[in-house]
């Protein structure tokens, strides 16, 4: 008996595309996270290294990709921050006045950036642009502000993330009789004199917060403004500032703790 022809012929095998396999990534353990917190912040202690990679890591959970928590992203770039010195007084010059010198020094300099108005902000002024200002742009505004203010010069530059730091165990009085407190002055002094001013950019006045009810050393909180990776950040922590005379640390602070 002949046997069909269909039964004869073997189909033809069907040719899969090859496709390369994705390397499964490996997830990160809980230890490694925490050895990589604690180089990032080598002064602090370790508890403070485990709250932080608590919050960190509840906060993953609601959106990845935040910022850790001693940095926070920062407001709108269509603006130039104008800040004064901590002990120098804000001049009291109109915002129209501001505004007209700025503008007319931009149209000078044929550029097409337009300050639009202008506000009471991180302890001095917040001008809002009608676009992110180049680096020429920013010299240009801060060299109007110096000729409408009298000759002061500010710093003048574009906003940044804010990274929040403390300095620990500082003196909370100063003088011989110990019956002076530390200002903020104190301390803004003390940071002009370090070698850290080009990572030193602070957002406002440094608070200083007292240990205890009957504790002679005090907690200085402050914020500066630094890049999302919080560079300036890590370069401060661990390094040591005289206070009033006394060696003191440089530490992260948590959001909640600063200014």
């Amino acid at each position: 008996m002949q046997a069909s022809s269909s039964a004869s012929h073997k189909p033809a095998p069907v040719k899969v595309a090859a496709t390369a396999s994705r390397p499964v990534k490996k997830p990160v353990s809980r230890a490694e996270e925490l050895v990589k917190l604690a180089r990032a912040a080598p002064a602090a202690s370790p508890s403070a290294i485990v709250q932080i990679h608590k919050e960190q890591s509840s906060s993953a959970q609601r959106n990845k990709g935040v910022a850790p928590s001693f940095t926070t992203y920062g407001p709108s770039r269509k603006q130039v921050l104008v800040q004064f010195d901590a002990g120098t007084p804000v001049p009291t010059v109109s915002f129209i006045d501001v505004q007209q010198a700025t503008q007319k020094a931009l149209i000078d300099h044929n550029s097409t950036l337009r300050v639009e108005a202008g506000e009471a902000a991180y302890g001095g002024w917040a001008l809002k642009t009608n676009g992110v200002a180049k680096q020429g742009e920013i010299d240009i505004i801060q060299g109007a502000i110096i000729d409408v203010c009298n000759r002061v010069a500010p710093w003048v530059g574009l906003p940044q993330s804010t990274s929040f730091l403390k300095v620990r165990s500082a003196p909370f009085f100063k003088g011989a009789n110990g019956e002076t407190r530390t200002t903020p002055i104190d301390v803004v002094k003390a940071f002009k004199r370090s070698a850290y001013t080009l990572w030193w950019r602070p957002t406002g006045p440094p608070r200083i917060v007292c240990e205890s009810k009957h504790s002679t050393r005090a907690t200085i909180f402050f914020n500066i403004w630094d890049s999302t990776s919080g560079t300036n950040m890590k370069a401060l922590i661990g390094k040591r500032i005289l206070i009033n005379g006394e060696p003191c640390t440089i530490a992260a602070a948590t959001k909640s703790q600063g200014i």
